[in-house]
């Protein structure tokens, strides 16, 4: 370190947020002279730095420290407003679920209304948005809903809809871009986000808006072009099982600031501070846990205690069976499928351990039958697989798609699928 001339450690400095910088500056002598001079913070707070805001997997975390330090560093910046950046930064732990109703979509198909995604235990009961078909992937659609007041809003989530019945086709946007604005007309919105792909699967998806501050009333759901026909009329169509909007509501400032609305006793924020180990103890074992909740209870370092005390009483949801398999599978550990709701992303977690015919049954249950059929490739159950790409589904997969399956396994998977079915180099 002492070798290191001053404007390299500044350099290397320059590649951290504000936080890591206050902590290397306590380390030593030199780094804490040279992070705390004010030519170096004239130069950093001008410096653009990238954050990622897509997300998609099994849950979000948001890393609340990196966004406190980001909304510090607009502190700095801020003059006359550094408060208003003070409180924002400390309302980050007490965001909470802020939409209010659903407005309306763009289209919708028979009584699959909007107000079908609002809650997650009704997606988990075969509610969902439907659009309407079209006879073109090209067709775009939204869907428009009224948060609870003029909020902060920090990120928005959705959750594409898996037709089990109709052999689990799931039924994605292409895209998807998040407006937020004061009112529900076009020309309101002040905020758009990027626009980005969306994957052909059954995740929870996250756009965050924050570090960003954007204050709205109203958010919109561009939902861009479609991907799955029906089958049946062969038509296009989007649909979504859950939506949700996280923030904080502007009243809470208005009120009372949002250091004092942290010890508060209104109703609102006692919802939002109620998970403790006592909420664990009395609901545990007959209320399921929203991502909203399973995130609290990862923020709390709590949610394997609820696991544990929702498996005396019932069976878990996808999102809770998740890391319930996650962890036994850490720990080496008996898992309970019983207990396990099939989603298909704890099939990905069975495949990556090597519990091939444990994933074989998590994929078929789930109705992923392309993962189904990529777990017969890799046990070499090749007359299992002729039957599937037999059938002339469009929804199935073909010689060629098993063939790039196994290619994606390893060259040994390759070679066996090409001798099968006896395909030249």
């Amino acid at each position: 370190m002492e070798s290191l001339r001053s404007d390299l450690i500044r350099e290397i400095l320059e590649y951290l947020d504000s936080h890591s910088i206050m902590q290397v500056a306590c380390t030593c002598k030199r780094l804490n002279q040279i992070a705390w001079n004010d030519n170096f913070w004239a130069v950093y707070l001008q410096i653009p730095k990238p954050y990622p805001r897509y997300h998609s997997g099994p849950y979000y975390f948001y890393n609340i420290s990196e966004l406190r330090a980001k909304f510090y560093t607009k502190m700095n910046l801020a003059g006359k407003n550094k408060q208003f950046y003070w409180d924002c930064a400390h309302a980050l732990n007490n965001l909470r679920p802020i939409i209010k109703k659903g407005i309306r979509s763009s289209s919708q198909d028979y009584d699959q209304g909007i107000e079908n995604t609002l809650k997650y235990e009704d997606s988990l009961y075969g509610h969902y948005w439907s659009s309407t078909g079209s006879v073109t992937t090209d067709a775009n659609e939204y869907l428009i809903y009224e948060l609870i007041d003029t909020s902060i809003v920090a990120s928005v989530h959705f959750m594409c809809y898996r037709a089990g019945f109709q052999g689990g086709v799931i039924y994605p946007p292409q895209k998807i871009q998040i407006k937020i604005g004061n009112s529900d007309n076009d020309s309101d919105y002040h905020y758009s986000s990027e626009i980005y792909d969306v994957e052909v699967r059954n995740k929870y998806f996250t756009v965050l808006v924050l570090p960003e501050l954007v204050i709205g009333k109203y958010i919109k759901l561009k939902l861009i072009g479609k991907v799955s026909p029906q089958p049946g009329d062969e038509k296009y169509y989007t649909v979504l099982s859950y939506v949700q909007c996280i923030g904080y509501p502007l009243k809470s400032f208005y009120e009372e600031s949002p250091l004092k609305a942290l010890s508060s006793t209104s109703e609102e924020i006692e919802e939002i501070s109620k998970i403790d180990s006592e909420y664990i103890s009395t609901q545990a074992k007959q209320e399921p846990a929203d991502p909203f909740i399973i995130y609290q209870l990862m923020a709390k370092n709590l949610l394997n205690e609820f696991i544990d005390e929702a498996l005396k009483g019932r069976s878990l949801n996808p999102f809770e069976s998740y890391f319930y398999v996650e962890r036994a599978l850490q720990n080496d550990t008996e898992i309970d499928f019983g207990k396990v709701s099939c989603y298909e992303l704890i099939g990905d977690l069975l495949f990556e351990k090597g519990r091939f015919d444990e994933a074989l049954g998590i994929y078929q249950d789930s109705r992923d039958f392309w993962k189904w059929t990529m777990v017969l490739v890799r046990l070499d159950n090749y007359q299992s697989v002729r039957r599937v790409v037999m059938m002339n589904d469009p929804r199935l997969p073909k010689i060629a798609d098993v063939i790039k399956m196994a290619k994606e396994l390893g060259e040994i998977y390759y070679q066996n699928a090409k001798n099968y079915f006896k395909i030249e180099n």
